[in-house]
C-alpha cells in the first residue's frame, strides 16, 4: 500500500520529513487538513490518535462523517485508489500527537505527527 500526506487550506502548516517521517507543525487556533492517500478502496474510515485501537476520533461507513472538532471525507480516485481527508479544527496544544488515517478496521493505515504551538516556529 503506497500512501502520502498532503497539508491542505493552511499556508502555516509546515511539512517536513519523508514518507516514512511525517511531521506537521501548526499554531493554536488553526485548522488542518490532511489527505491521506490509499492504493486501495475501504469501506469503513477511521480517523485516530495514539493508534486505532486506542482512540477513535471519527469513524464511518459512508462518505463523511464530524464529531466535535474532527471530521472525515471520503473520494475515491478516478485513476483507482481513494482518499481519505481528514480535519481538525480549532488546534489546541492538547492536539499534539501520532494520528492514523486508517481504512477497514485498521488494515490500511497511514499516520502522521502533530505538534501545536503557541507561537513562532524557528527553522534549523
Amino acid at each position: 500500500n503506497h500512501c502520502w500526506i498532503k497539508v491542505l487550506e493552511s499556508q502555516t502548516a509546515l511539512l517536513t520529513g519523508n514518507h516514512e517521517d511525517k511531521l506537521l507543525k501548526m499554531r493554536t487556533g488553526e485548522d488542518v487538513t490532511v489527505q491521506c492517500f490509499f492504493t486501495s478502496f475501504g469501506i469503513s474510515k477511521f480517523f485516530c490518535k495514539d493508534s486505532c485501537q486506542e482512540k477513535v476520533l471519527v469513524g464511518t461507513d459512508g462518505d463523511r462523517a464530524q464529531r466535535d472538532r474532527y471530521s472525515i471525507r471520503y473520494l475515491t480516485g478516478t485513476r483507482g485508489g481513494s482518499f481519505l481527508f481528514v480535519t481538525i479544527t480549532n488546534l489546541t496544544k492538547s492536539d499534539s500527537g501520532q494520528y492514523w488515517c486508517a481504512l477497514d478496521s485498521s488494515s490500511l493505515t497511514q499516520d502522521f505527527e502533530l505538534i501545536v504551538t503557541d507561537g513562532e516556529f524557528l527553522l534549523n
